[in-house]
C-alpha cells in the first residue's frame, strides 16, 4: 500500500480530505488558507516537512522547511507559529489517512475468523504506513522530540484502540471477552513490534506479533493460528552487504 505525503496533504489542504478524527486544521494552525495559490502554500510546506523528517540527521527548523518547500520564512509564519506546530499538523494529516484505512479494515466484521483476518489486516497497515512514510515513523515513534505531539500521538493510540475495541467486542464474548485496556495494550505493542521490525528486517517480527494478538484476544487456536500463518505478514528485505 502505497502512502504518498503528497497526495494526503495536498488532498486535506483542498478539503477533500475526510475523517471522524473532528480535525481539519488544528488548533496550531494561525489561519486556514481559503485562497488556492495558498492552499498550495500550506501543502509545499508540509510536504518539506515530511521530507526533512524522513532525513533523521535533518534538523527541523522554520528555516529549513522554507527553503526545502521554497517559501520564505515569513510566508510560513503566516500559518505556523513554529516548527512543531507544522509537525503536529502534518501528524494529524497522516493520522486521518490512517484512519480511513482504519474504518475500511475494520467497517466488515462480523465473525470471529473476520477478527482474526481484520486485525491482521490492520497491523500490515500500521507496519506498512511506518515502512513507506519515514516522516510518520519518526512522529509516530518518537514524537518527533515534542511534547505536543507525543501528546497527540497518546491520544490517537488510545482513538484507535477504542475503534478496535468497539468492533471486536460485539464478536468476542464470554470466554472471549475483551477490555479496552487489553486493546490499548495491543496498540502499544504494535508501535514496539513495527519498530523492531522495521530495525531487524529480514526477522519474523510481525508473524510472531499477530500470534501474540489472537492470543491476546482470546481466540488462539489451532485454526486461528493456521489463518494468521496463510494470511502472511510482511518481511523486509535485509540490507545486502557490501562486496
Amino acid at each position: 500500500m502505497a502512502w504518498p505525503c503528497g497526495r494526503i496533504v495536498s488532498e486535506a489542504v483542498d478539503g477533500r480530505h475526510s475523517s471522524n478524527w473532528g480535525w481539519y486544521m488544528s488548533k496550531e494552525v494561525r489561519r486556514v488558507p481559503k485562497q488556492d495559490r495558498a492552499r498550495r502554500s500550506v501543502a509545499a510546506i508540509l510536504d518539506a516537512t515530511a521530507e526533512l523528517l524522513g532525513e533523521e540527521a535533518t534538523p527541523i527548523t522554520m528555516s529549513a522547511i522554507g527553503e526545502r518547500a521554497g517559501i520564505s520564512k515569513a510566508a510560513i509564519y503566516r500559518y505556523f507559529p513554529d516548527q512543531t506546530a507544522v509537525i503536529h499538523e502534518l501528524a494529524v494529516r497522516y493520522l486521518g489517512e490512517l484512519d480511513g484505512h482504519l474504518e475500511a479494515e475494520l467497517g466488515a466484521v462480523q465473525s470471529v475468523d473476520e477478527v482474526v483476518v481484520a486485525l491482521s489486516r490492520v497491523v500490515d497497515l500500521f507496519h506498512d504506513l511506518m515502512r513507506e512514510e519515514p516522516a510518520m515513523r519518526r512522529i509516530w515513534l518518537g514524537g518527533a522530540n515534542s511534547v505536543v505531539v507525543s501528546e497527540l500521538i497518546a491520544q490517537a493510540a488510545h482513538k484507535i484502540a477504542v475503534q478496535i475495541h468497539g468492533v471486536l467486542a460485539p464478536h468476542l464474548r464470554d470466554e472471549h471477552e475483551i477490555n479496552l485496556v487489553r486493546v490499548e495494550l495491543m496498540v502499544y505493542m504494535a508501535r514496539g513490534a513495527v519498530e523492531m521490525a522495521l530495525n531487524e528486517p529480514g526477522t519474523p517480527v510481525m508473524r510472531e506479533f499477530k500470534r501474540s494478538l489472537i492470543l491476546m484476544a482470546g481466540v488462539a487456536d489451532d485454526r486461528t493460528i493456521e489463518m494468521i500463518e496463510a494470511l502472511g505478514s510482511p518481511v523486509a528485505a535485509p540490507a545486502e552487504s557490501p562486496d
